[in-house]
Order: structure tokens, then sequence, then C-alpha cells
């Protein structure tokens, strides 16, 4: 996972124009060396360096796990590549009118509901922003039964949709960065479902009890 393991992956890289390789050979190297690091700290503990072999076998426990990790990242994100968004999604939105109090939202969906963000629908039909539970806990909670949850929404931008057929892998690395943890699937310019960590999650679970 360090700079020697990624000039190995570049070395194999180049050498067998396959990414896929490189990486599984740098990670059985750091896997490697990391564990030769654990061996020694327990020989240094051995030999009475007790704080040295415990340090070092800790660090070479990390490599090794680090190591393991990228090699599982990249599978994870071939796998994903072949799908799109309207495959993994969740069609059934669970959403909230624009008019109820943050203190309703609160209590008749965040509490009853395991999400963490919720879309906000306007009266014509269409979802108009989303309310996380992080801007919930920013408002004062003496301030939840005079400011509606469209007071409180973060309109619907970029951050927080993907079209039906982004391809899942980058769908991921939105995830990742926005704060929502969640992002809304639109086709034609229509909300038509959710997608969440869990949803992910839920949808590998399921892909290797179909495969086992």
């Amino acid at each position: 996972p360090l700079d020697g393991g990624r000039v190995l992956r570049s070395i194999v890289w180049r050498t067998t124009g396959s990414l896929a390789r490189a990486t599984a050979v740098a990670s059985v190297a750091g896997q490697v060396v990391g564990y030769l690091m654990v061996a020694a700290g327990f020989l240094f503990v051995f030999l009475g360096q007790l704080f040295s072999g415990i340090w070092l076998a800790a660090i070479g426990w990390f490599l090794a796990q680090a190591a393991r990790s990228q090699y599982e990242q990249l599978k994870v994100s071939r796998v994903l590549e072949s799908v799109e968004a309207e495959d993994l999604m969740a069609a059934d939105l669970v959403t909230l009118p624009e008019d109820i109090s943050v203190r309703e939202a609160v209590d008749r969906y965040f509490m009853r509901h395991d999400y963490s963000a919720f879309p906000i629908v306007a009266e014509g039909g269409h979802i108009v922003g989303i309310l996380t539970l992080r801007a919930v806990k920013r408002l004062p909670q003496e301030e939840w039964d005079a400011r509606t949850v469209r007071d409180a929404m973060e309109p619907i931008g970029d951050q927080f949709t993907v079209q039906s057929s982004a391809r899942m892998d980058k769908v991921v690395s939105k995830l990742e960065d926005g704060d929502a943890r969640r992002v809304l699937v639109l086709r034609d310019g229509e909300v038509v479902g959710i997608i969440t960590p869990y949803d992910i999650a839920r949808w590998f679970q399921r892909r290797r009890a179909l495969r086992a």
C-alpha cells in the first residue's frame, strides 16, 4: 500500500498490460512483507525487546491488511463497472411533504425508519430537496416546531443525484464524497429511485448467495 508497492504495481502493469494482475502481484508482495514484519516483531519480543517487537508487529499487520484491501477494492470496482445505477437502486422511496415541521419529520420518519436522509416532495409531486439527519442535528431543537422541512433541506444538486445509466463504480465514488451518504437516481429528469451503502451491500450479498 506504500510507495514501494505502487512502484511494483506500475512495473508489473507496464510489463503485463493488466491492472488486475499488477494489483494482485503488488498485494501479495505487500502481504508477504507485512507478515514478515509481524514475524520479526514476535522474534524481537522473544529476544526481550518487548516495545520494539510489538510496534514492528503492529506496523506489519497494518501493512498486510492494507495491501489485501487494495486488491479487494479493485475486485469490487471491476464488478461495479458492469452495473448501472438503475440495476441496484431501491425504487420504494420514503419521502417527506415539504410543509411538515422538522419536529414532525423527526417523530414520524427519522425515529420510525432506518434512514438518515429523506427526499422532500413539493406540492406538485416532484422532489425538490433532501433532508439529512446531519441538517436536523445542526438545527436547535427549540426551532423544530417552527421550521418546516423545506427550510432545513438541501436542494437537489449534482452531489445528490446520478443518472439511471450511471456506472456503479462512479456512483460509489459520489457516495463516499457526499455528506448525505445516498444519491437519488434520475431518469428523464424525474427521480425514480435511491441508492445507499446498504443497497450496495445487499446487492453484493444476494450476488454471492446466487453464485454459491
